[in-house]
């Protein structure tokens, strides 16, 4: 009555428990904020920028005489000093096939047919084959020498029939073996670059050569030795080793 207020003009009455919530929500509405901040959206108009589509916009003109056909495209001329795209294209002829004289007079069909890409290190592989085929041959007939020249050395009456140059096969496997670590453990494949005289524990390529009870490797070496040409026990590309 002292201020002259009508009844409408009075706010209303908030009561302190009404308060205490409305403050609790608050703060728990500030630590979710905080706890699990968003990120910020970043501004269109700080990242976007908006062609002018007005009248003061430039229209580049396409000149339509320096516009060529796909068809007339010729070949990329080759750089005077790179080295490798000068090479003759016999080269890369003859290692992709041989010769026609390697071949004259042998039927396609036949094993005796030369065929696939030429190795680049074919005396390495021709010899390790010798000298894997070799050490096979020879690391059983040792065994075997040895323990009969054992045996005729302690019962001279029963195996007297040993002959004493049985002693030369165990000490020939020694250089075998050193020829085997040469040639034979450094016998690649051109393609895969995987060993070829060495033993390994994985799913061979079905057209790997191979005897049932010799394995893979044996019979490699006597396709390499009779035919100089094989194919690689691991990818199956046929590589030669002759032009």
């Amino acid at each position: 009555m002292e201020k002259q207020l009508v009844v409408t003009e009075i706010p209303p009455l908030i009561l302190i428990s009404e308060a205490a919530a409305d403050a609790d929500a608050d703060a728990k509405a500030e630590e979710s904020l905080f706890s699990s901040p968003q990120p910020r959206r970043a501004l269109a108009s700080q990242y976007v920028h908006l062609a002018e589509n007005g009248k003061n916009a430039q229209r580049t003109e396409i000149d339509t005489s320096k516009i060529r056909s796909t068809d007339n495209v010729e070949k990329p001329r080759r750089k005077s000093g790179d080295a490798k795209s000068l090479a003759p294209d016999a080269r890369v002829a003859l290692i992709c096939g041989p010769r026609e004289a390697t071949n004259q007079g042998r039927d396609p069909e036949s094993r005796w047919y030369i065929r696939g890409v030429l190795h680049s290190h074919p005396i390495t592989v021709f010899c390790g084959a010798w000298a894997t085929l070799l050490v096979m041959i020879a690391l059983p007939i040792s065994l075997v020498a040895g323990a009969l020249l054992l045996l005729s050395t302690e019962l001279p009456d029963y195996f007297v029939w040993v002959p004493g140059w049985l002693l030369a096969v165990p000490i020939a496997l020694p250089p075998l073996g050193l020829l085997y670590l040469i040639f034979g453990f450094n016998g690649n494949c051109r393609v895969c670059g995987q060993k070829l005289f060495v033993h390994r524990s994985h799913i061979k390529h079905p057209k790997a050569h191979r005897v049932r009870g010799l394995g893979y490797i044996f019979p490699l070496c006597i396709q390499v030795i009779l035919f100089s040409w094989f194919r690689c026990t691991h990818c199956g590309t046929s590589i030669r080793l002759k032009e």
